[in-house]
């Protein structure tokens, strides 16, 4: 199997004349410890489009997002407190919202990043971890921090352990919102006490424990509890900012965005999870998550759903079996994981894979030569094809990382995708890469560079335009199964 056909396996395939001279192994091990460069262009412009550095000033910190957001929702509710009309209030609204365009610029970075970026096993990995972690737009409560979290808690965990990773997911203000733990409160906590005296509503929240344990660690094979779910829950609370920064004064500090622990709002006592018992106090987080990261449980589940991802429902018991063996060895080490997952993946006998539409998008793109998205100077152009825009063509293609969706994310199964509505998605965005995206190959180069089938050369060749035979050939089996 060539670097090139390992890239799509495993990544997002070569551009033209982008490929390497490293042996498969050498590739994967530079994929797995290099470091890489967000790239980014200004401004698009065809074939002339000039790649260089995604600007650090369009790289917000978290500081920086929840700076933004506290304004923002101070300044709506400060309007809302004068009592205005309600056409003036709509505005007031509509303008902060309108003037926030940093989730915005994360898109058109991820966007930038898949389609010209040289670390994409890393890429296809920050995806398939981000989708097993799902965060979906909730409201427009945490919009602006999902960036951060694919970037940050996703991305820049892939180097540590999978225990790391939950660590950083759980504490993020991005899930804290999305799962409601900043509503997580303990039924004997300070502010639950107080809310009953005062008459207002606080209590427990179990989502982000039951998620923790059913989808993100063990899984429902640990047999475990409601009761461990309901500690789980009481080990979470106090745990993420609160979200309107005015809502709680008594116990909302001025640095309510830097304090992701409130001890007011956390249930006091220790709590037993899986028959372990944890203290009182912030530190038992990150011992549930150590714990729950090494379990066996998840050893097998994480290993299956990774094969899954990238080998398919082909994927065979020893495929499983040497994933979870490194698993096991390593306690959770993602690189080790990662690499293990690489080998199989690899294997001459091993399937194709139908892929995701936005890992096809990218193939597309990638190997066609084609230039396609708007610059980061043109978040607002005035004269605009819509299908330009990222946030649009992730929409439209039905996967979209900043989407309201069940948080259990996309699946990775090729009968999700199999569809006429899911197909003509394709046939469509084939077409509009054709139109717009100035590709440099044909059909036909296409075909050459991946080594496709005398059948599926065949099938491209009854197309009666080179448009007909491109949007054929982007469509092909062979290309959408890797």
């Amino acid at each position: 199997m060539s670097t090139s056909r390992a890239a799509r396996r495993l990544g997002l395939g070569f551009r033209p004349s982008a490929g390497t001279d490293l042996a498969e192994s050498d590739w994967v091990d530079a994929q797995l410890v290099g470091e890489f460069t967000a790239p980014g262009y200004a401004r698009f412009d065809g074939r002339n489009t000039e790649i260089g550095e995604w600007p650090e000033a369009l790289t917000y910190s978290l500081s920086d997002r929840m700076d933004r957001h506290k304004t923002r929702v101070r300044t709506i509710l400060d309007a809302e407190a004068k009592q205005l009309d309600s056409a003036t209030l709509a505005r007031i609204r509509a303008d902060a919202w309108n003037d926030y365009t940093v989730h915005a610029q994360d898109i058109h970075r991820l966007a930038h990043r898949g389609l010209y970026g040289e670390d994409q096993f890393r890429q296809r990995l920050t995806w398939f971890w981000a989708n097993h972690f799902t965060v979906g737009r909730k409201g427009d409560e945490n919009i602006e921090f999902i960036g951060h979290y694919v970037d940050t808690a996703i991305g820049g965990a892939l180097d540590g352990s999978f225990a790391d990773m939950v660590y950083g997911v759980v504490t993020h203000p991005a899930m804290g919102i999305y799962l409601d733990n900043v509503y997580n409160v303990g039924e004997n906590s300070q502010v639950a006490r107080i809310c009953r005296r005062d008459g207002c509503q606080a209590g427990p929240n179990d989502n982000l424990g039951r998620e923790l344990m059913e989808l993100h660690t063990v899984s429902p094979s640990r047999g475990y509890t409601e009761d461990d779910i309901r500690n789980a829950a009481n080990i979470l609370s106090g745990w993420g900012y609160p979200p309107h920064p005015n809502d709680r004064p008594p116990f909302t500090p001025d640095d309510w965005w830097q304090s992701a622990f409130f001890k007011q709002r956390a249930q006091p006592g220790g709590k037993t999870v899986l028959g372990r018992d944890y203290p009182e106090g912030p530190a038992a987080l990150r011992r549930l998550v150590d714990d729950l990261s090494i379990d066996a449980s998840t050893a097998d589940f994480l290993s299956r759903k990774l094969v899954l991802h990238f080998i398919g429902e082909a994927a065979t018991e020893d495929d499983v079996a040497a994933v979870r063996e490194a698993w096991t060895a390593s306690d959770g080490h993602l690189p080790t994981v990662h690499r293990a997952v690489a080998e199989r993946t690899l294997e001459p006998a091993a399937a194709g894979k139908f892929v995701w539409p936005i890992i096809w998008l990218f193939q597309a793109m990638r190997i066609s030569g084609a230039d396609f998205f708007y610059g980061y100077e043109q978040l607002n152009p005035m004269e605009e094809v819509v299908q330009r825009r990222p946030e649009r063509v992730f929409e439209e293609l039905g996967f979209d990382f900043w989407s309201v969706r069940q948080p259990d994310g996309y699946s990775d199964r090729s009968e999700a995708w199999i569809s006429t509505e899911h197909f003509d998605r394709r046939i469509r965005f084939a077409d509009l890469i054709y139109r717009f995206g100035n590709p440099r190959l044909s059909a036909a180069e296409i075909a050459d560079a991946l080594g496709l089938s005398a059948k599926t050369r065949d099938m491209i060749a009854t197309g009666n335009t080179p448009r007909d035979r491109f949007v054929l050939c982007l469509c092909s089996k062979e290309f959408m199964e890797v």
